[in-house]
């Protein structure tokens, strides 16, 4: 089935439109996300590009994340799985990159875990303020409920809390924009040729 060359326009302009009225977080390939706004967070990417990333509404936003990578010790090959990190700011229509240390040995890992070390970085390079925590867990961590494990520490008194207020903005900005325009995407990508396809992955690249 071949479609109009301007079925791929019209989803670029829909990808252009969400990248300019929210918050873009691209996540580096050793970042796992968590958690977003005490929810599971929707990740696009794959076929568009070997990155992954967030798409969010203006406003305050809560992640929790951790770190996973492998490193050698000697002749053997050790993965690093660090403990849950909270990361609390706010910011409009920008796209940001989740900034973290590369290990190569277990000393720097465990000090990562001791005392995380990571930024939120703008396209322009913009340090964006965030207030940090780490999300602690006694006992056992396999099978954690990260959604309501942060949800009980919002319910405290941690530096990095949640307040839960999104939209800066005015209200067509809402937070369910971003998946609708998704949805519609995806629709349009998959009902596309191939080569119209791979036309459609060019031109979102060279954006």
């Amino acid at each position: 089935m071949r479609l109009s060359p301007l079925i791929p326009l019209f989803a670029l302009s829909i990808v252009s439109s969400m990248t300019m009225a929210d918050v873009v977080i691209n996540i580096p390939s050793n970042v796992e996300l968590l958690v977003v706004n005490e929810e599971k967070p929707i990740i696009d990417g794959g076929f568009f590009s070997s990155t992954s990333a967030t798409t969010l509404a203006d406003g305050q936003h809560q992640l929790v994340f951790r770190v996973k990578q492998s490193f050698t010790r000697g002749n053997d090959k050790e993965l690093f799985t660090s403990q849950p990190v909270i990361g609390t700011f706010s910011s409009a229509q920008t796209e940001l990159s989740i900034e973290v240390p590369s290990f190569t040995t277990s000393r720097q890992a465990e000090a990562f875990n001791d005392q995380p070390q990571w930024q939120l970085v703008t396209s322009e390079g913009e340090v964006i303020e965030a207030k940090q925590d780490k999300l602690v867990h006694h006992g056992m961590q396999i099978g954690r409920d990260f959604i309501s494990e942060i949800q009980t520490y919002n319910q405290g008194e941690g530096v990095a809390l949640w307040t839960g207020v999104i939209t800066t903005t005015t209200s067509e900005h809402s937070q369910s924009t971003p998946t609708t325009a998704e949805e519609m995407l995806h629709f349009w990508y998959q009902k596309a040729d191939p080569e119209t396809q791979q036309r459609f992955k060019d031109a979102i690249n060279a954006q």
